[in-house]
C-alpha cells in the first residue's frame, strides 16, 4: 500500500501498526489487508513505533513524538529534544533513544524525562524483557530496571547494534 520503506511494526488494541520513512503508517486488523494513513509525524528517518499500556508511540527525527490509541489518529507529543529519535519501548515506562546517547522516559508517553545514559553514542534499538535495554553504535549497550536509571555494559562486538529482541535472552 505503499512505496515508502517500513521499518517498525507494533501491535496493541487489535491493530496492527507498521510505520516507516517519511511517517508513513499502514494499519490492518488481520495482518492480510492493509491501509496506508495519513503520516502521524513528519522526519526523514525510519519511525519507530511501539505498543504498551494502551498507546502507539512513534518517533522521528528532530524529537517529534506522537502517540495513538488506534494507529489512526495521531496526537503530538513534545520530548523537549531536537535529537533524532531512533528507538521506542514500553517496560515499566515508555522510553525513546536517539543521537547523542539521548534517552528520555515518560509514564503516560505525553510528559518526558531526560535521563542520563551513560553513553555518548548513538541509541539506535531499545527493547524490554526482565530490563530496559539499549543498543548503540559502536556495540555500546545499557540497562536499566525502571527506565530512569541506566549502567552502560559492554557487548562482543564493536559493530553497530541496530536491532534487539527478547525472547528467553536478549539478542543483538
Amino acid at each position: 500500500p505503499t512505496i515508502n520503506n517500513l521499518n517498525s511494526l507494533a501491535y496493541g488494541n487489535g491493530v496492527y501498526v507498521a510505520a516507516g520513512s517519511g511517517g508513513v503508517v499502514c494499519t490492518s486488523t488481520d495482518a492480510t489487508t492493509w491501509f496506508t494513513r495519513t503520516p502521524f509525524i513528519g522526519g526523514s528517518g525510519g519511525n519507530p513505533i511501539s505498543f504498551g499500556n494502551g498507546l502507539f508511540v512513534g518517533v522521528s527525527s528532530s524529537g517529534y513524538i506522537a502517540t495513538s490509541t488506534d494507529g489512526l489518529g495521531w496526537q503530538a507529543q513534545s520530548s523537549g529534544s531536537t535529537s533524532n529519535l531512533l528507538g521506542s519501548v514500553y517496560g515499566t515506562a515508555y522510553i525513546v533513544g536517539g543521537t547523542g546517547g539521548l534517552i528520555e522516559s515518560s509514564t503516560n508517553a505525553i510528559t518526558w524525562t531526560a535521563r542520563t545514559s551513560n553513553t555518548a553514542s548513538q541509541v539506535n534499538s531499545l527493547t524490554y524483557g526482565t530490563v530496559h535495554l539499549y543498543g548503540t553504535n559502536g556495540g555500546g549497550l545499557g540497562t536499566s530496571t525502571d527506565g530512569t536509571t541506566w549502567t552502560a555494559r559492554t557487548s562482543n562486538t564493536a559493530s553497530n547494534i541496530l536491532a534487539l529482541t527478547y525472547g528467553t535472552v536478549y539478542v543483538y
